[in-house]
């Protein structure tokens, strides 16, 4: 095992096993220092760089000090007043008929598949959509088809094909790609779904609010 560190100041050195993490000893942002180096940082999840704001630091000290560190987010039990102003918050900015704050942005898929699992028969999925869809969908047990990448009418082959009579689809696909910041091309999505009854079009904005839109609000404020 490592030594314990005692003094705060004392940096972390990079391990000698080359299958161990990176050890980041500084906030996330466009330069990242790791192992006392300071290195071009393409990962991580900070992605309006809010993480080191000072403002947000400052409100997260607060707010710790205040409520402690536990969550308290179970509405049976009693939720965090921090929470619930966050919900509130988020429905406004979104223009939404209400926000459900997660621990895990990952978690989106799953609770995704769980809420609407009563209105869908099949899923389909854009081939490149972000993990958490794929993993989600699986865990839920639903039956999955993936269409080629932002292909309209490869969606619509693959409705043709793959939904049976009265069946009512879910279609799923990033707002915004992360890798190549590509767009999903929303509009053609809903033409493609407009002679199935009941048909659903879901997107992960994950990458695409506080970008995307007249106020940030991502697809929210397009012209869907």
């Amino acid at each position: 095992m490592p030594p314990a560190i005692t003094d705060p100041s004392t940096p972390l050195t990079a391990s000698a096993d080359p299958t161990a993490p990176p050890v980041i000893e500084s906030p996330e942002g466009a330069r990242v220092t790791i192992g006392g180096r300071q290195y071009d940082w393409f990962r991580g999840n900070s992605y309006l760089g809010l993480q080191a704001h000072p403002d947000v630091l400052r409100a997260a000290c607060e707010a710790t000090l205040r409520y402690g560190l536990k969550l308290r987010d179970h509405r049976r039990v009693g939720c965090h007043p921090c929470v619930l102003e966050w919900e509130r918050a988020a429905n406004s900015f979104f223009d939404c008929e209400a926000a459900v704050l997660l621990g895990s942005g990952y978690a989106g898929g799953a609770v995704m598949a769980a809420a609407l699992g009563d209105d869908f028969d099949v899923a389909f999925v854009d081939e490149q959509s972000h993990a958490n869809v794929w993993d989600g969908l699986a865990a839920a047990g639903v039956r999955v088809i993936s269409f080629p990448h932002r292909d309209p009418a490869g969606l619509a082959a693959v409705l043709s094909t793959d939904l049976g009579a009265r069946q009512r689809p879910l279609v799923v696909s990033d707002g915004i790609f992360p890798i190549t910041g590509a767009l999903a091309p929303v509009p053609d999505y809903e033409a493609v779904l407009q002679p199935y009854d009941g048909a659903l079009l879901c997107l992960d904005d994950a990458h695409a609010y506080g970008v995307l839109g007249r106020t940030g609000a991502a697809h929210r404020t397009t012209s869907v």
